[in-house]
């Protein structure tokens, strides 16, 4: 007898195995092709995120940027402005004159000058440089007081013989109405030299000249007190105050912003517990109970009983099939209510006099 004849009952059982094989082999295709399809779906949502911040990051990017007037998609045509009534300066006077109005509004004070009363309105200022009535006046008054701001503070050019015809300093001359003329030739020939007006009010007065040369002079003295110390120590005291309401303001954001809500080393070890219960695993911070430790080291689940029941049968290479696509998909759970977990919650560093704080907020 050949040894490698076969009976007619392991043939009908060779026969009857085959399909189950066939079975087995297709769940295992299916499997493997929706464990692909999964990675791939994945693979694919990540890319899809990191596309959506990436061109998220470039609009936020884009909408920093300034952008030019003309360069606006909703243009809209300027506003038709009808002129001041009243006015018979030219555009240069009339910013001269303007300038000079708000100057002394913002610092007349510092410079002495009483705000309400002592500064001129715009329309007495323009009466006055067309010297019409009581107005001429008052704006040589204003020179005055102007030019003996100046002279003290800043002062005059170092090394320059600053003397008036009878040798007097122009530190020690008493300035008024009638030798204001003389004083302002000599200060402005030592900061800009011979200049066709330095060289008019040599033999013509202030109020002689045109309205714009009596701008023009205005403008200057206020541009050379914008340079005095007490201006500028003014300026500083306001950029310090508004630092401070800056600084304060930052502040009651932030703990308007911390109140009422969980801190972040709080959120962690909530995270960390929930982790644990989620896996049934100790966590290694520390973060598990004691309950899930000895039910996650004592006690053996109901799988590994089956398992460990079922270990002589047909059916453990289906077990273990079952036992990984199990924890494929508690994986994908996992990293699925991870990123919800990421999105409620939003850790948020902001900067509060120099200190840094961590705040969460739900939602």
């Amino acid at each position: 007898m050949g040894s490698c004849s076969e009976s007619p009952e392991n043939l009908l059982l060779g026969q009857d195995m085959v399909p189950q094989l066939y079975r087995k082999g297709t769940l295992y295709l299916e499997k493997e092709r929706l464990k692909q399809e999964k990675r791939d779906e994945k693979r694919l949502n990540k890319e899809r995120k990191l596309e959506q911040r990436r061109l998220e990051l470039e609009i936020a990017k884009e909408l920093k940027k300034p952008n030019e007037d003309m360069c606006l998609a909703d243009q809209k045509p300027l506003p038709e402005l009808p002129r001041i009534p009243g006015l018979v300066l030219s555009g240069s006077t009339f910013s001269d004159c303007l300038m000079v109005v708000q100057f002394l509004r913002n610092f007349g004070k510092v410079l002495g000058f009483d705000v309400n009363l002592e500064v001129p309105s715009l329309s007495v200022l323009q009466e006055g440089l067309l010297n019409i009535g009581d107005s001429m006046g008052e704006v040589q008054d204003l020179l005055v007081r102007l030019l003996s701001a100046a002279i003290c503070d800043p002062g005059l050019v170092t090394g320059y013989k600053a003397k008036t015809i009878l040798g007097d300093h122009l530190l020690n001359v008493g300035i008024n109405r009638d030798n204001v003329s003389e004083i302002l030739q000599i200060f402005m020939e030592g900061h800009c030299g011979q200049t066709e007006l330095t060289e008019s009010l040599k033999t013509k007065a202030f109020q002689a000249h045109p309205p714009a040369q009596k701008a023009s002079v205005l403008a200057f003295l206020i541009n050379e007190l914008a340079c005095s110390k007490s201006v500028i120590s003014e300026i500083d005291k306001n950029i310090d105050y508004m630092s401070n309401l800056r600084r304060d303001k930052w502040m009651v954001e932030g703990k308007l912003r911390t109140k009422g809500r969980t801190p972040y080393w709080a959120l962690c070890f909530r995270l960390r517990i929930i982790h644990a219960k989620k896996t049934g695993k100790r966590d290694i911070s520390g973060g598990g109970d004691i309950g899930e430790e000895q039910h996650s080291l004592g006690t053996p689940t109901p799988g590994r009983k089956r398992r460990r029941k079922g270990g002589d049968s047909d059916y453990d290479d289906d077990d273990d099939d079952y036992s990984d696509d199990q924890a494929d998909e508690d994986d994908e759970d996992e990293e699925d209510k991870d990123d919800k977990k990421g999105k409620k919650a939003d850790i948020c560093e902001d900067e509060v006099g120099g200190f840094y704080y961590l705040s969460t907020s739900y939602g």
